[in-house]
C-alpha cells in the first residue's frame, strides 16, 4: 500500500484503502488489549 502512495501519488481510493487499513489496525489494538488484560488478570487469580 506504501508503494501505491509514493509511485501513484494520492488517488481516492488508496486513500480509502490506507483509512481503512488505520481504522482496523486501530480496532486490532483494541481487541489485543481486552484479550491481553483478561488473560493477565484472570491469570492472577487462578
Amino acid at each position: 500500500m506504501m508503494a501505491q502512495v509514493r509511485t501513484e501519488s494520492f488517488h481516492d481510493d488508496i486513500l480509502r484503502c490506507t483509512a481503512c487499513f488505520t481504522l482496523f489496525r486501530h480496532a486490532l489494538d483494541i481487541v489485543w488489549v481486552g484479550v491481553f488484560s483478561a488473560v493477565y488478570l484472570l491469570g492472577m487469580n487462578a
